[in-house]
């Protein structure tokens, strides 16, 4: 008698991408500087439009201007993430990450995702549930504890299927 099943299914070879090889986890300290470094360098570009046109002074705001004003002020701030990270986002990296050494790249291929799937399913949801009252800080705090799970990926990862690698100096 034979040890075989008849009715189990064939194994099967997975096809690998070319780098779905060995990678590291960019660790929880240079992702959370390279977030420092990339909320610098929207602020650098944000603060003075904010200013310039007079968007920090909402006292004397009807609720129906000030309803206005913030949606006007979100997409300027959407504006200039596009302006300042935008041009990196096809190759998985923002200022930050490019300045530390990491990728954002796909969870089943390692490649780079491409702007769409990037900016589309990892920043634009979580930029937009930040940024509704009661429930934006509640969301800015699950995604970012989230990094202390075994995968290291948080909310925004979990949303886009993607994880942060460190890539070496001359892969940059």
């Amino acid at each position: 008698m034979t040890d075989e099943n008849p009715y189990e299914a064939p194994e099967s070879i997975r096809p690998r991408s070319p780098r779905a090889g060995r990678f590291e986890l960019a660790s929880r300290g240079l992702r959370l500087l390279g977030a420092i470094l990339d909320g610098l360098a929207v602020g650098v570009v944000q603060v003075p439009i904010f200013l310039g046109l007079g968007f920090l002074d909402f006292g004397n705001l009807g609720a129906q201007q000030a309803v206005g004003v913030l949606v006007l002020m979100w997409l300027i701030g959407l504006g200039t993430f596009l302006l300042v990270q935008g041009w990196l986002l096809p190759r998985g990296q923002t200022v930050g990450k490019l300045m530390f050494g990491m990728r954002i790249v796909d969870i089943r291929t390692n490649e780079p995702p491409g702007f769409g799937r990037v900016f589309g399913m990892r920043y634009l949801p979580t930029m937009f549930l930040s940024s509704i009252p009661l429930i934006g800080p509640v969301v800015g705090l699950v995604d970012a504890l989230m990094i202390f799970r075994a995968d290291r990926r948080c909310l925004h990862d979990l949303i886009a299927s993607t994880r942060v690698i460190e890539v070496s100096a001359r892969k940059r």
